[in-house]
C-alpha cells in the first residue's frame, strides 16, 4: 500500500473494535418491526397452510387408501360372486344331463316296454292264428268224420240192401225150392 494512501486523513484501518462494532448497528425503525412482524405472521399462516395441505393431502391419500381397500373388497366379493355363479352353473349342468340321462333312460325304458308290449301281441296273434288253424283242423276233422259216417252209413245202407236182395233171392230161391217137385237124389244131381 502506497505511503501517501495511508497518511490520509479520512483512511481508517480495518481493524474490528467490539465497541464500535455495536455502535455501528443499524438500528431498526418502526416500519421495519411492522414489517418483519408481517413477514413473520404470513410465514406462520404460510406454515399453517402448508400443514393444512399437508394434513389434507394425508387425509386424501387414507381416503385413497380406504376406496382402494373398498374397491378391492369389492373386487373380492364379485371374484366370490362369480365363482358362486360358476358353481351354481355347473350344479345346474350337472341337474340337467342327471335330468336327459332320466329321460333317456325312460325313453329306453318306453321303447323297451313297447318293444315287450308289441312281441306280446305278436305272440297273441300267433297264437290265435294257431288257434283259428286248430280249429280249422278240428273241422276238418269233423267234417272228415261226419263223411266217412255218411260214407259208412251209406255202405250200411247198401250192405243191407245187398242183403235183402240176398235174403230175398235166397228165401225165394228156397220157395221156389220148396215148391217145386221133388226128385230122387240121382235126377236132382242130374238137373243140377
Amino acid at each position: 500500500m502506497d505511503a501517501a494512501c495511508t497518511t490520509h486523513p479520512s483512511f481508517t484501518p480495518n481493524i474490528y473494535n467490539p465497541v464500535k462494532a455495536r455502535l455501528n448497528v443499524p438500528r431498526v425503525k418502526n416500519d421495519d418491526w411492522q414489517d418483519s412482524e408481517e413477514e413473520e405472521e404470513e410465514e406462520e399462516e404460510e406454515e399453517e397452510e402448508e400443514e393444512e395441505e399437508e394434513e389434507e393431502e394425508e387425509e386424501e391419500e387414507e381416503e385413497e387408501e380406504e376406496e382402494e381397500e373398498e374397491e378391492e373388497e369389492e373386487e373380492e366379493e364379485e371374484e366370490e360372486e362369480e365363482e358362486e355363479e360358476e358353481e351354481e352353473e355347473e350344479e345346474e349342468e350337472e341337474e340337467e344331463e342327471e335330468e336327459e340321462e332320466e329321460e333317456e333312460e325312460e325313453e329306453e325304458e318306453e321303447e323297451e316296454e313297447e318293444e315287450e308290449e308289441e312281441e306280446e301281441e305278436e305272440e297273441e296273434e300267433e297264437e290265435e292264428e294257431e288257434e283259428e288253424e286248430e280249429e280249422e283242423e278240428e273241422e276238418e276233422e269233423e267234417e272228415e268224420e261226419e263223411e266217412e259216417e255218411e260214407e259208412e252209413e251209406e255202405e250200411e245202407e247198401e250192405n243191407e240192401k245187398r242183403m235183402g236182395e240176398k235174403k230175398r233171392i235166397f228165401f225165394g230161391e228156397a220157395s221156389l225150392y220148396a215148391s217145386a217137385p221133388r226128385s230122387p237124389p240121382i235126377e236132382r244131381r242130374r238137373a243140377c
